[in-house]
């Protein structure tokens, strides 16, 4: 068996997840998942005293019922979740899924709510061949001398003269750890509710239920845009941002 066969010839075997609790506890997440998350401990509330995250957790099934979806029936949560897709890093991203997806959004089990998306026709899996270049030289170079097949130079050199010398069915069999990219419904949606992931890296979001002024957060924007025609979302913020920073940075970052 060759080093590439060793490093991907082990099956993962997979939890059965209960659709009920796909939003909710831990017990929920496949097996296989389980690494990309803290230990459970992490995601309670009293592990994170002094913090704006000691207060209770707002979960995604209550989020539903106090915020307002897209005009295609997404959430927040769930529109931020296809801006993460579209940087070819989920599932399974390299450092974990962040603590946000929790304590901010409700999401304890991020795949889950991926594979809802899935389902939905807003993201598919990426290609193979997509697939393999993310591979690193040395993984290439054990596809190459299993199959014989000589390779020199760059990665670029290497990975041309396997995907070349394979045939399809090797190249599926290879590419591993498949990541996410948007569907055109996906890519669509993300770009008619671009103030999500906009709001949700502003340098000057406030902390939500804060009693210091006026909150400038995700939630504060998703309700001034309700019976809105959502593509105004730059003049909503940008207003909100003059009134309590003195400049529209909105409109600087997109000029």
């Amino acid at each position: 068996m060759g080093l590439f066969s060793k490093l991907v010839g082990k099956k993962e075997v997979k939890a059965e997840a209960p659709v009920s609790k796909a939003y909710a506890d831990s017990s929920s997440i496949d097996a296989d998942e389980r690494p990309y998350y803290q230990a459970d401990e992490y995601y309670t509330c009293a592990a994170h005293q002094g913090t704006p995250f000691e207060k209770r957790v707002i979960t995604f099934d209550e989020r539903k019922a106090i915020s307002y979806p897209s005009s295609t029936g997404l959430y927040v949560a769930e529109d931020l979740l296809l801006e993460y897709c579209s940087y070819g890093t989920y599932p399974k991203p390299k450092n974990g899924y962040p603590g946000f997806w929790w304590f901010e959004y409700g999401i304890r089990d991020v795949g889950n709510a991926l594979k809802s998306l899935l389902d939905r026709g807003y993201i598919q899996y990426d290609s193979a061949e997509n697939t393999i270049k993310r591979l690193t030289v040395a993984e290439l170079k054990a596809i190459a001398e299993e199959h014989d097949i000589p390779v020199k130079g760059k990665k670029d050199d290497i990975l041309k003269t396997v995907l070349s010398a394979l045939p399809s069915e090797e190249i599926e069999k290879y590419a591993i750890n498949r990541k996410y990219r948007l569907t055109e419904k996906g890519t669509a949606e993300l770009q008619e509710n671009a103030y999500i992931p906009y709001m949700h890296k502003h340098k000057n979001k406030t902390i939500e239920g804060s009693q210091f002024g006026d909150e400038f957060n995700v939630w504060s924007i998703n309700k001034l845009l309700k019976g809105k025609n959502v593509s105004e979302w730059k003049e909503v913020v940008g207003a909100k941002e003059e009134k309590l920073f003195g400049e529209n940075m909105v409109k600087k970052e997109t000029l």
